[in-house]
């Protein structure tokens, strides 16, 4: 039988050469402004380094053989210069306001998995940041409201998705354009010095600007959506399945989650302490593939939890009983799909309950 240089039949590298430059620096205009600049310039080298054989087990008949070794490497090559700006406001002792401009990126790559050198590589994804906001004390410190709004814009967006089950392997793809519009606000209330309260927003508005080439898997889209306009059938030989996901919302990037939570401490006559704390938390409705069907989805869902907590004289003893998901919510953590139809959704935690020792010396 074939084998590669272990003697195995599968054998996957991808070595990494990475270098870059970089620099940033800070100018107070005055003890209340500050202008920030710096930039980074990154080259990193990447490599092919495969051997997958697939075997019919039954009669030891070799299927196929896919290697990159020797002087059979894949390699490709990936830069960018990527600089930020930004500049900060202090108004006051209590408040500061600032924005920035930021360039991120990350470089393509190769799956680990590929079983032909063609679809093997995906390119780099590079995202313009733009943040305002302020942070901001109130009444004494007894309360902190913090506020950004922001927009990402990418390019060559990558994501990441299971296009075969037998064998397995993953694919990932590049979106040509995306973008993400967001506000935050987080707040930390003190009413009371044994009463702290929390709460945070996020909404977010995120969209495939162009993203035509989506790989959707084996016929998930027919068997859920048949019909579907945007979708395009594999070419034996040629292409495989694609799906226009333009114009439609970004995964996992739910338009609203809200995050609320309360805590009342007391403090006893022995020198202890007793916590009691309840903790609320909201997603809307989210998507895990770009094409957005029903059945790759989670709807909005709500989750209560819980605890109290004892905290000996000394503080070197804590006990703690909590209760997650108390409404015992049904949801996934995630949705991947595979051949006809095929989903697999993990669940999170049902109704929870537990207890926490901890001792520090």
């Amino acid at each position: 039988a074939a084998v590669n240089r272990q003697g195995n039949p599968r054998d996957s590298r991808t070595p990494v050469t990475s270098q870059a430059v970089f620099f940033e620096e800070t100018y107070h205009v005055n003890p209340r402004l500050g202008l920030t600049v710096g930039a980074r310039y990154t080259q990193e080298r990447k490599v092919l380094d495969i051997y997958n054989l697939s075997i019919n087990l039954l009669t030891n008949q070799i299927l196929s053989v896919f290697s990159t070794q020797g002087a059979n490497a894949a390699i490709r090559n990936f830069s960018a210069f990527t600089p930020k700006f930004g500049v900060n406001y202090q108004v006051t002792d209590d408040a500061m306001v600032y924005a920035s401009a930021t360039k991120g990126f990350k470089s393509g790559g190769y799956s680990n998995s590929a079983r032909a050198l063609a679809g093997a590589d995906f390119g780099q994804e590079t995202m313009w940041s733009y943040e305002l906001g302020a942070k901001t004390e109130w009444f004494d410190h007894r309360l902190r409201v913090n506020v950004a709004a922001f927009r990402n814009d990418w390019r060559g967006l990558q994501f990441s998705a299971v296009v075969s089950q037998n064998p397995p392997v993953t694919g990932t793809s590049n979106a040509a354009a995306a973008y993400i519009n967001g506000f935050e606000a987080d707040i930390t209330a003190k009413p009371h010095p044994t009463i702290t309260l929390t709460g945070s927003v996020t909404l977010l508005d995120g969209k495939y600007v162009n993203f035509k080439t989506f790989n959707p898997g084996a016929n998930l889209i027919p068997f859920f959506t048949p019909g579907d306009p945007r979708y395009t059938a594999a070419i034996a030989g040629k292409t495989g399945a694609t799906y226009d996901a333009s114009g439609l919302t970004l995964v996992e990037a739910p338009p609203v989650s809200v995050i609320l939570s309360g805590q009342k401490d007391f403090d006893l006559p022995n020198g202890g302490a007793f916590y009691v704390r309840g903790d609320y938390q909201y997603t809307a409705l989210t998507y895990f593939q770009p094409s957005n069907t029903a059945v790759t989805s989670q709807p909005a869902f709500s989750l209560y939890n819980a605890s109290l907590g004892y905290t000996a004289p000394g503080g070197h003893w804590q006990a703690a009983l909590w209760g997650k998901n108390l409404a015992d919510e049904n949801y996934v953590l995630n949705v991947s799909t595979g051949a006809n139809g095929h989903v697999t959704a993990p669940v999170g935690l049902p109704r929870t309950f537990g207890a926490r020792f901890t001792y520090n010396y």
